[in-house]
């Protein structure tokens, strides 16, 4: 049922019925929390009822889908649901990715240089920024190879995304 809504472009009831699915479990399963996913993850394939890469994939499918109709929030709270089921981000970056293309930046407040924890000559004051959302499970370093990947700038150590972040225009 899932997949086909998600192919008939109905991703708000996919959810729904994804909801329902993960709460209320099937016939193969009764509990799909994050630590029953781990714990059937951690168990050898000859011993699981069912197959947690399928439960990975169509809730990286769901994801994709409420983000491309602009519910990314939803779409983050899936993500959120995989981190904790033990699936990392490293494991699906188009996933990531294309959720954190379709999230709206986040906007870094201005730093002034007395506000600096440790004055110095490299830190200077600078001005808000935007740079791109991190999403559940993620890091910094996620934030910039996303960066590096898609905006063609180079993420140069820790502060990679300071450099690459477009200022903010305030209208």
């Amino acid at each position: 049922v899932i997949r086909m809504l998600l192919r008939a472009g109905e991703p708000k009831r996919a959810q729904r019925w994804m909801e329902e699915y993960v709460n209320g479990g099937c016939s193969k399963c009764s509990d799909y929390s994050p630590e029953a996913v781990k714990q059937c993850c951690m168990t050898l394939p000859s011993g699981r009822t069912w197959d947690p890469e399928e439960l990975f994939k169509v809730v990286k499918d769901l994801a994709t889908s409420l983000a491309d109709v602009g519910n990314t929030v939803s779409a983050d709270s899936w993500l959120r649901y995989l981190f904790e089921c033990g699936h990392q981000p490293s494991q699906a970056i188009e996933t990531w990715d294309h959720v954190r293309g379709a999230s709206p930046n986040e906007i870094v407040p201005a730093r002034l240089y007395c506000e600096s924890p440790r004055p110095g000559p490299k830190l200077r004051p600078e001005g808000p920024k935007q740079v791109p959302a991190l999403l559940s499970g993620e890091q910094e370093k996620d934030r910039e190879r996303f960066l590096q990947q898609y905006r063609g700038t180079p993420a140069s150590g820790s502060d990679g995304a300071q450099h690459a972040a477009e200022p903010l225009q305030i209208e």
